[in-house]
Formats: C-alpha cells, structure tokens, sequence
C-alpha cells in the first residue's frame, strides 16, 4: 500500500532501490543481485552500505561478480536438493565466498563458465516449481514466494 504524496504530510526518504546509483561500483552490485533470481528483489540501504564496504575494501568487482553467482548456484543447489527456503536478501551472505575468493580465486575458464551454470541451476529450478504446481489442487498450496524465484530476472540486465 502506498500513500500519495499529497496526503501524505511527510518526505519519503529516498530509496536506493528506486533512486539512481551514482556510483558505478555500487550500481554493478545492485543489478547483479537483482538479476540473480534467488533473492528477496530488494536492495535498500542496509545493502548499498554492504557494497560500499566491499569497495572500501578494495574487493574487485570481478570478485564480488563471481562470488555472487557462485553463492546464487550454490542456492539452487540447496533448493534443488532440499526444497524451498528463504531466498537471499542481503550482501553479507556472499561474504564467506567473496573471502574464498580473494583468497583463490578461480581460474579464468570457470568463471567463464559461472553465469552459464547459474542459468541452468535457474532453470531447473523454475521447471521443478511449474511441474510441483501443476501436481497441486490449488496452486496457492505452493510454498510462499516459490513462484516468483528460480528465474533469472530479464527485466534486470546482467552484468558479466
């Protein structure tokens, strides 16, 4: 539910989701966690403050990348072999494979190879959901939010 502005007698804040990124960092973060298919679909504040931190850091971006779309696989992964969970919805739950990766980081042909395996997982995935829902009386029976994961966002464009 939203309240227009005119009735409304105070300023929304100004959402990082909504508004634009000026820094070219933070922005390749958000669109690749809002095009990996296994998150919440939101990054606020809390998340833009995580990427500032990676680029405090000095993490590069081609690590982050990788280890986004390593931990994205390794969800479906997880929902592939024991059923739906909470999707990601925070930076911080790629930090241990951003860390994995600084400290080796993968040769140049698997990282090639990331963004194709992920579509897979994905794809999987949205065939498992579509093929359970149709086993179902009532598709509503289906596990919250199951339905809108498990797709790699094409309204997101990717960054590889």
């Amino acid at each position: 539910m939203r309240i227009e502005d005119e009735f409304w007698p105070y300023h929304p804040s100004t959402n990082v989701s909504t508004a634009q990124c000026t820094n070219g960092y933070i922005a390749a973060i958000r669109q690749q966690f809002l095009a990996l298919g296994c998150t919440t679909g939101r990054f606020g504040a809390s998340e833009e403050a995580q990427a500032r931190s990676l680029e405090r850091r000095g993490v590069p971006l081609e690590i982050v990348r990788d280890a986004m779309i390593m931990a994205a696989c390794r969800k479906y992964l997880s929902w592939l072999n024991n059923g739906y969970s909470e999707p990601i919805c925070s930076i911080a739950y790629f930090e241990s494979v951003i860390a994995e990766f600084l400290r080796c980081p993968p040769p140049p042909d698997y990282r090639n190879n990331l963004p194709f395996e992920l579509k897979r997982l994905a794809n999987h995935w949205a065939r498992r959901v579509q093929t359970r829902q149709k086993q179902l009386p009532n598709p509503r029976d289906a596990q919250p939010d199951q339905q809108s994961h498990g797709k790699i966002r094409d309204d997101v464009e990717e960054v590889y």
